[in-house]
């Protein structure tokens, strides 16, 4: 390796991040990014239906002109049925724009196929855009571990639904997939992505196959019993609603991973709930509990890169890495910023740090590790809270270190039905208290202890009144639901409605 073959984004994050987490949180993504990533691993590859992307995308004209070399070439080979599809969806502006709409919800459709994705509903509609950054496949190696696998099944099943009724194929059944029916090809295999993967670190099992790690354990029980409560309705004429729920579900699932990365295995950071709006005492302390976030991928982060600074002196890649003259001139010379800026910025770090510490090696890994947020679009911490942000977990309003959580009633009973059993008696709010904290982490009353439980992060104790108001709300918004009922003494029972 030569220098300026040291590329520091790949050195000091990228091949960080894929050996130890698996996937790469370095860009913005939306539900329907991880819709896609997800889906398209589980059915095994994917489409890139250039003729449905045709009409989702309004910039295009569904039926090309002689002059579009790139298109019409493939426009003369399509069957009779696709275009007669493709001239009614030019001729007919109003219904081809309630399909547009519908695909591009999440405002993730652009020019090309290959880099959008679509509010899909079948295995036809996915495409190969990598904005899930491979969580997709992380979280499919998850649900695929063991021999049940009600998950994985029932994900398969929906997503590869035909047009006939066949024991191993479901007939289609949503009103999604039959409006893009004429748009399908279904002589074409979907492609495979041809790319290196190997499983991270995290993902290691015990001799009886289960999971090392308790919070993957625990996403992974979060989606078998999700889908063991949506099975009947997802097979009959919910599989919209089915599919919708497991998207939430992805996306909550990369949230609460993501943030958890630079705790130890045995803990998870507090997710305070801030439902009571009138709770000053709570929202404060929710607004500490979200802060822990950057610290604990800030924390994984300089972990990791200072492990990775002791390997390269341990070697003496390039030199030292452990005296103030070598750090400078690999700064200066060894290391690929590819924008002359980075430099000066590092650089600019670097001493800031020497002045509090007298050990080169974390001054230095301190400084890479904030110049993550320099070289890349954004962090973990910041990909993690957009994502929070749109499926309802985390506010809207609020600047960006002063966001509180709370719960959308999609996600909440998103998390109901991916926590009862199927067949199990209703449980009381005190046991969905524990089971959510023991779990995620979530806190929002119900246990009393949380104020022990908040103590041990530093944040700030809770008015006792204002929680059990909190509890209180959490619990109106269950009945509202229809996922609790409330008694004359008081006792609030909660359940999964079929």
């Amino acid at each position: 390796m030569h220098k300026l073959d040291f590329d520091f984004r790949k050195e000091f994050f990228e091949d960080i991040v894929k050996s130890k987490l698996g996937y790469t949180p370095w860009i913005v993504a939306a539900p329907s990014h991880m819709a896609n990533g997800l889906f398209r691993e589980i059915v095994g590859g994917y489409c890139n239906n250039e003729v449905q992307h045709r009409v989702v995308n309004a910039k295009t004209k569904p039926v090309p002109d002689v002059n579009d070399h790139r298109f019409y070439k493939k426009y003369i080979e399509l069957s009779k049925q696709q275009k007669t599809a493709l001239k009614f969806m030019q001729d007919n502006s109003a219904q081809r724009q309630i399909l547009s709409q519908t695909f591009r919800a999440d405002k993730t459709v652009f020019t090309g196929v290959g880099t959008s994705s679509y509010t899909l509903s079948h295995a036809q509609h996915t495409t190969n855009d990598n904005h899930d950054r491979d969580f997709g496949r992380w979280l499919t190696h998850v649900l695929q571990q063991g021999e049940k696998r009600p998950a994985y099944k029932l994900l398969y099943s929906l997503l590869t639904q035909g047009v006939t009724r066949s024991a191993d194929v479901p007939p289609m059944s949503d009103a999604l997939s039959l409006m893009t029916l004429p748009l399908m090809q279904w002589d074409i295999e979907p492609k495979q992505r041809k790319y290196d993967y190997d499983l991270p670190a995290n993902l290691t099992y015990t001799t009886s196959g289960s999971f090392i790690s308790p919070l993957i354990t625990a996403i992974r029980i979060a989606f078998d019993r999700l889908a063991e409560n949506d099975h009947d309705s997802a097979m009959r004429n919910g599989k919209l609603d089915a599919l919708r729920r497991m998207t939430t579900l992805a996306c909550f699932s990369f949230y609460l991973h993501l943030i958890n990365i630079g705790e130890p295995p045995s803990r998870k950071l507090p997710l305070l709930l801030y439902l009571e709006r009138n709770s000053r005492t709570i929202k404060r302390s929710s607004q500490e509990s979200y802060r822990l976030v950057r610290q604990s991928t800030d924390r994984f982060l300089y972990n990791e890169i200072r492990d990775k600074v002791v390997e390269l002196d341990a070697h003496g890649q390039f030199g030292r890495w452990d005296n103030q003259f070598d750090i400078q001139r690999h700064i200066q010379e060894t290391i690929n910023w590819h924008r002359a800026k980075l430099k000066v910025d590092c650089q600019t770090f670097y001493d800031g740090y020497r002045t509090t510490t007298n050990n080169e090696i974390d001054a230095i890994a301190h400084t890479f590790t904030d110049m993550v947020g320099m070289a890349f679009s954004e962090t973990p911490a910041t990909v993690a809270r957009a994502l929070g942000v749109k499926i309802g977990l985390l506010t809207r309003g609020d600047r960006r270190e002063n966001k509180a959580y709370e719960l959308h009633p999609d996600l909440l009973e998103v998390l109901v039905r991916a926590t009862i059993p199927v067949g199990e008696e209703p449980w009381s709010i005190q046991k969905l208290a524990l089971y959510w904290y023991d779990q995620f982490g979530i806190l929002f009353g119900g246990l009393g202890d949380e104020n022990q439980k908040l103590a041990e992060w530093e944040i700030a104790p809770i008015d006792v009144n204002e929680l059990k108001r909190n509890e209180q709300s959490l619990a109106q918004q269950l009945e509202l639901s229809g996922y609790a009922q409330s008694y004359a003494d008081g006792v609030v029972l909660v359940s999964v409605k079929r």
